[in-house]
């Protein structure tokens, strides 16, 4: 039996969370406050602010089929606001899940191609910063390459 989208979700906030707990701070906020806004702030010295949409998919079998990753319509309007106002913001999409899981932060602005469909895992981490596990500032300097690459 495969997990919910919801908790493959929450397992990604939990990996994102230990990873960087001790560098900066980390705040989930549940989506109540507006439509699109993303699930994650982060914030750390000399004033980095990224927002993160957390995002997980499964694997597909075969290499040339898209990932399927659900995208709620006023979600990358969101991040384009964001952006056009100065802010950084990215999408960190898990593929797969346990120890095979990947994981890859892309740029806010490039939601759009995630909502369309038709990015592979190829393609996405092409678009991509890939964020491995590891010391919490490696983690927070691949978000942060990935959110100022627009």
């Amino acid at each position: 039996m495969t997990a919910s989208p919801k908790t493959l979700e929450k397992n990604l906030w939990r990996w994102l969370r230990a990873a960087v707990d001790r560098c900066c701070f980390a705040e989930r906020v549940e989506n109540l406050v507006g439509a699109g806004t993303p699930d994650v702030t982060l914030a750390w010295q000399p004033r980095n602010v990224v927002k993160v949409e957390l995002k997980t998919c499964a694997r597909p079998a075969r290499d040339t089929t898209p990932l399927h990753v659900s995208v709620q319509p006023a979600q990358p309007g969101w991040h384009l606001r964001w952006a056009r106002a100065g802010g950084l913001s990215v999408w960190l999409v898990q593929v797969g899940s346990g120890h095979q899981a990947s994981r890859y932060a892309l740029p806010g602005p490039l939601g759009g191609l995630l909502a369309a469909g038709g990015l592979t895992e190829a393609s996405l981490r092409g678009l991509s910063e890939v964020v491995a596990a590891g010391p919490g500032t490696v983690v927070l300097e691949r978000l942060l390459s990935a959110a100022c690459r627009r």
